[in-house]
């Protein structure tokens, strides 16, 4: 049952995961250092604000956008702005608003933007992921890379930004081999943590007794903070 449980979650997410890192590959040998930096507003605050909607720029998971903010940190977008967006693309990305408007059964209600309030839980979701993904950004923003990131990944920044000890591929097929490569290695470094998780669902879910989780998950006010923990 837990092996069943584990290959059945595994196959459904891994495209995603794989989706992502590829995303991750042609970021850091497509996207020009600097272009989100010159692209996004100057003043911090406002930068933040934005960022909450790159998701719909890099439609992305929760699992997958970890190596594509990795790699637009690199690229100079701002602690505060990757934060933001690290927090946001999984809730405010077209995949996921069309997926919560078809879950809750609200296409049928909106048939113009007169009637777009009609859904609420889709309006719900994405102004609340905004919210909460901005005000955390707002937290790093006066924080330093160095403050909150693993060395390797600060070491990544500063290399990028002194052009030393990267190598930029020039020709169209040396920056698709570069791009691949990149992607393989962000795979595997978020299969792994991957894996992992899926593991403990899997003995979480066949081992463990479900209705001692119905008698919580039923209760009105300790459903949504025991099922977060």
């Amino acid at each position: 049952d837990v092996l069943m449980a584990f290959l059945s979650i595994l196959f459904e997410g891994a495209p995603y995961i794989l989706v992502g890192t590829i995303l991750s590959g042609f970021i850091d040998a497509f996207l020009p250092a600097k272009l989100l930096d010159r692209m996004l507003p100057k003043n911090k605050i406002l930068s933040t604000f934005a960022a909450g909607f790159l998701g719909l720029i890099f439609p992305v998971c929760e699992c997958a956008v970890v190596p594509v903010v990795r790699r637009l940190v690199q690229k100079g977008l701002p602690l505060s702005c990757a934060l933001t967006y690290l927090l946001s693309a999984p809730i405010i990305n077209p995949i996921v608003i069309l997926s919560t408007m078809t879950a809750f059964k609200e296409f049928q209600k909106v048939d113009s933007l007169a009637t777009i309030g009609d859904a609420g839980m889709t309006l719900a979701r994405i102004s609340l992921g905004y919210v909460v993904a901005v005000v955390v950004g707002m937290f790093v923003i006066k924080r330093r890379p160095s403050d909150v990131l693993a060395p390797s990944v600060v070491a990544g920044i500063d290399s990028m930004a002194t052009g030393g000890g990267h190598t930029v591929p020039t020709t169209f097929d040396s920056k698709l081999t570069h791009a691949m490569r990149t992607a393989m290695r962000d795979f595997l470094d978020t299969a792994m943590y991957f894996a992992i998780g899926v593991m403990i669902t899997s003995v979480f879910n066949t081992q463990v007794d479900q209705t001692r989780i119905d008698a919580v998950a039923a209760h009105e006010y300790f459903a949504i903070p025991s099922m977060m923990g």
